[in-house]
């Protein structure tokens, strides 16, 4: 939903700027700036590495003040030969900023975001995040576990959306890799496309281009707040210079009925994040974890074609030959323990899934997530 003419965001979207913002904030105040050799900011940490990839971080963050910042960033954009680093802003609002900065912050009617908050029915304010990027930065397709509240400030920014529906067709790094959240397809250029563009991502990540286009995109202009709810999909572009704020909300779940979860809803990724952790752990994490659900994924693993009661099982996929070809290049085995961890996770799942399609699901949780990433085994 995109809201035109709020008051949360009219009180600035017509005064800042860059030299705005340069004037006020305190000079010295440093703050999270991120660098990149190319325009992609993809998220990453190294806290969630439980699986122990190999990884190298797509991004570097420096702490300069926001002066550095633009120089830094003009200098990039107008180098010789071309730009070959990019920066971008992504700061919480504190008292570092100064008195000036934080005057100006009071400008923003919190109360109405309150009102939205009871609207939801959602838990309390957990972070805001005051972001600035020069055109063509990109934070890539990722979800939030907690409701946005994105407002544009200046300039232009064009965010593409994915329902939590669209989950299969996205391929999100495992939940014990640093990129977690963050979904493996690189979105076409176009918004609505299903062509994928780099040829190797079209056969590790089929579905996307076998499924019909759900995207939806909105350009927003200074004064546009976006409501993002928890675990839809989202892609932020730059195309001007632009200055944007989110709020985040935790979500209430207090009143959420377990025998009454709505299929078609965000439940469905909450679930399979749960079971995928639970599994992992039932696994011992690490290498472990990553070598069950590439069995499973690769078929090594037979799951069961019907459930306790002798009702068959809905929409078994076909293996994909990427995982296939992964586990066998791994020599992968299937360990003694698998099996009955198999049987317990199909089990948990029955709890929350109608009759029948449990192990599907247990499938679809593995499918092309653990192929094709680096191991430090």
């Amino acid at each position: 939903m995109v809201l035109t003419g709020c008051p949360l965001s009219n009180a600035v979207s017509n005064d800042w700027t860059f030299d705005y913002l340069k004037e006020i904030m305190t000079p010295d105040a440093k703050l999270d700036v991120y660098t990149s050799s190319t325009p992609r900011f993809q998220y990453w940490d190294t806290k969630k590495n439980v699986n122990q990839y190999a990884f190298d971080p797509p991004t570097d963050k420096e702490m300069t003040s926001f002066t550095e910042f633009l120089d830094k960033s003009n200098e990039a954009t107008n180098a010789p030969g071309g730009q070959t680093k990019w920066y971008y802003l992504q700061a919480s609002m504190t008292d570092a900023m100064g008195h000036r900065m934080l005057k100006e912050y009071t400008k923003f009617p919190l109360d109405v975001a309150l009102q939205f908050k009871s609207i939801g029915k959602w838990d309390e304010l957990t972070t805001n995040l005051l972001l600035c990027g020069r055109p063509g930065v990109i934070t890539p397709l990722h979800f939030d576990e907690q409701q946005n509240l994105f407002a544009q400030l200046h300039g232009r920014k064009r965010v593409r959306l994915f329902s939590p529906n669209d989950w299969e067709k996205l391929y999100t790094f495992p939940l014990g890799h640093p990129c977690d959240r963050q979904t493996r397809v690189v979105l076409p250029e176009q918004p609505g496309s299903i062509e994928l563009e780099l040829p190797a991502h079209r056969d590790s990540f089929p579905l996307f281009g076998a499924l019909p286009s759900t995207e939806m995109y909105v350009d927003m202009d200074a004064g546009d707040i976006l409501y993002i709810p928890q675990y839809w999909f989202h892609q932020m572009e730059s195309i001007t210079d632009n200055i944007s704020m989110s709020w985040w909300y935790k979500h209430n779940i207090k009143d959420v009925d377990p025998t009454n979860i709505d299929h078609s809803k965000i439940s469905f990724v909450a679930v399979r994040r749960n079971l995928e952790r639970l599994i992992s752990t039932m696994v011992g994490n690490g290498k472990g974890a990553h070598e069950f659900f590439l069995a499973v994924a690769a078929g090594l693993l037979t799951l069961p074609s019907a459930d306790g009661n002798g009702i068959p099982c809905l929409n078994l996929r076909s293996v994909m030959e990427t995982d296939i070809a992964e586990a066998t290049s791994q020599n992968l085995t299937v360990k003694p323990h698998w099996p009955a961890v198999l049987t317990q996770a199909v089990q948990m799942a029955t709890l929350v899934l109608p009759p029948g399609e449990a192990p599907s699901f247990i499938q679809q949780i593995a499918a092309g997530r653990y192929s094709g990433l680096d191991s430090c085994y």
